[in-house]
C-alpha cells in the first residue's frame, strides 16, 4: 500500500485516539478550579500528547516523511529535517483558546456558539505544494471531515456524505482583533457582522455550512490553515494569500501574512482590497 492510500485510514484512526485524549482530559478537570497558568500547562500536555500520537502514525506510514507540526518535540525535530517528495502538516489541537474557554465556562458573543464544539485536530498530506488528502476531526461531535484531491466529505458513524458549500450568511470571522488594525476591522464590518472565534478548523466548517461568508486570518501558521483550505476549496469555496495567490504547502511558507477564506471569488477580491 503506498503513502497516499495509507494516509487516510492511518491518520483517521490516530486522530480519533487523540480526540479521546481531549475528551478524557476535559472530563477529568471540569469543575476543578485552576488558575490560567495551571490550565495552559495542562492543555499544553494534551497538545504534546496528541502530536506524538499523530507523529507516530505518520512514522508508521513512512518514517522518512517530512513533517510540519506545532509543538517542538524530539520526534518532530527528527522528522521535520527529512527530505521527501511528500509533506505532512498536522495540528494536534486547533482552537486551544476555545478548549480552555470550554473548561473555564467562557462564552463569546457569537450566535449559537458552543465553545466545546470549536476545537479540532487536523492533518494534511501534500506533494509539490498541493494538498492530496486532508482530515479535520471534531472530538466533541465525533465527526470527521475530509478532502481527497478536489472532493470534500463528512464522515459520521461510518457514513460518508459529500460536503458542499452553502452561501447563507453575511458574518465574517477574524482570527484576532488588534488595536492598530481598527481601520481594517471597520472596513470588514461594512461587509457583515464581525466575530472573533479562535479555531480555523471550525471557522471554515461554519463557512462551508453557510454560517459565515468569510474568514480572515493574519499571521497564519501553515499547520492552522492547510487542512481547512483544502476542505473549503474542495467544497466549492475560495482561499488565497495576501497577493491573491493559492497557498503553497511547503516548509518555505510556514508563516503566511494573510489568508482569506471566502465562499465566492468576488468576496475574496473585496477583502483583498481592504487588507492591501
Amino acid at each position: 500500500m503506498n503513502i497516499e492510500k495509507k494516509f487516510f485510514p492511518t491518520m483517521q484512526k490516530a486522530m480519533k485516539s487523540a480526540g479521546l485524549i481531549c475528551l478524557q482530559f476535559y472530563d477529568k478537570v471540569k469543575g476543578e478550579l485552576k488558575n490560567g497558568a495551571e490550565m495552559e500547562r495542562d492543555v499544553s500536555a494534551v497538545d504534546i500528547t496528541n502530536q506524538e500520537i499523530l507523529l507516530e502514525a505518520v512514522s508508521s506510514i513512512d518514517s522518512t516523511l517530512e513533517v510540519c507540526a506545532e509543538e517542538d518535540t524530539s520526534l518532530l525535530q527528527k522528522m521535520q529535517n527529512n527530505e521527501h517528495e511528500y509533506f505532512v502538516i498536522i495540528d494536534p489541537l486547533d482552537g486551544t483558546a476555545n478548549y480552555l474557554g470550554n473548561i473555564k465556562q467562557k462564552t463569546l458573543n457569537i450566535p449559537n456558539f458552543v465553545p466545546e464544539e470549536n476545537y479540532g485536530i487536523m492533518a494534511t498530506l501534500s506533494k509539490s505544494g498541493k494538498p492530496l488528502t486532508s482530515l479535520v476531526y471534531i472530538p466533541y461531535t465525533g465527526i470527521m471531515y475530509s478532502a481527497l484531491r478536489n472532493k470534500a466529505f463528512v464522515i459520521e458513524e461510518e457514513l460518508e456524505e459529500p460536503l458542499v458549500l452553502i452561501q447563507d450568511s453575511k458574518a465574517i470571522y477574524y482570527n484576532t482583533p488588534v488595536e492598530n488594525e481598527r481601520k481594517i476591522m471597520s472596513a470588514l464590518e461594512d461587509l457583515g457582522p464581525l466575530y472573533y472565534p479562535h479555531c480555523a478548523a471550525t471557522n471554515i466548517l461554519n463557512l462551508i455550512m453557510g454560517k459565515a461568508q468569510a474568514c480572515v486570518m493574519k499571521d497564519a501558521n501553515l499547520h492552522d490553515v492547510a487542512a481547512p483550505a483544502h476542505l473549503l476549496t474542495s467544497a466549492g469555496g475560495f482561499v488565497c494569500n495576501q497577493n491573491g495567490e493559492d497557498l503553497k504547502l511547503t516548509k518555505e511558507y510556514l508563516k503566511i501574512p494573510w489568508v482569506i477564506f471566502t465562499s465566492s471569488k468576488e468576496q475574496s477580491l473585496n477583502i483583498l482590497d481592504i487588507i492591501n
